[in-house]
């Protein structure tokens, strides 16, 4: 969910079972979730790994101090701005308008192309690459009403949902072109 990632702090970049990850949670200041299920650890994929997302986090990190900080400005964590959809407000815009100037939509397409509908293509990826839903619910923050779900939570699902992610999320970026996006922060939170 865009307002998930928009509320990452520096701090909820973990390591889980030795693997980087981000935890989604409503602890810190400003933070909430939509379920319980929401509430989650997730593997960082490794494109983003490859990208150096780890070093931007150490930037930011060194920059903005000792305070909790949010990790995609740099800035102080606060409540919500306030906007129709919380924290991921201009996160969601900012996405929309990136994917214009990226030439990935085209006016052909139907239905509307945006920061949901790569969620949306996410779990749908991860099915096609035969994912268990278990898996892809642990990914995506979906609840599921069974007994398998309900063992399966028991166990650590990192790993599972890291092979998940690098096996089947393969996107074939052109990494160093996308590196210096990194890099950018947004100057208004």
């Amino acid at each position: 969910r865009v307002s998930e990632i928009a509320q990452l702090g520096c701090v909820d970049f973990i390591e889980h079972d030795g693997i980087p990850c981000i935890r989604i949670t409503d602890e810190g200041r400003g933070q909430s979730l939509k379920t319980d299920a929401s509430r989650r650890i997730v593997p960082l994929h490794p494109d983003l790994l490859a990208l150096g997302i780890l070093d931007r986090l150490e930037a930011v990190k060194r920059a903005a101090g000792p305070q909790r900080v949010a990790f995609l400005t740099g800035k102080p964590a606060r409540g919500s701005a306030g906007q129709i959809n919380g924290a991921g407000d201009w996160l969601g815009k900012s996405f929309t308008r990136w994917l214009g100037k990226s030439g990935l939509t085209n006016d052909a397409q139907k239905g509307r192309v945006g920061y949901h509908s790569l969620r949306k293509t996410v779990v749908q990826t991860l099915q096609g690459a035969g994912v268990s839903a278990e898996v892809r619910a642990a990914i995506v923050g979906h609840e599921l009403d069974d007994e398998h779900h309900a063992a399966y939570s028991t166990k650590s699902p990192t790993k599972a949902a890291m092979e998940a992610l690098a096996h089947g999320l393969v996107y074939r970026l052109d990494l160093a072109a996308t590196r210096p996006l990194l890099h950018e922060t947004k100057s208004t939170a």
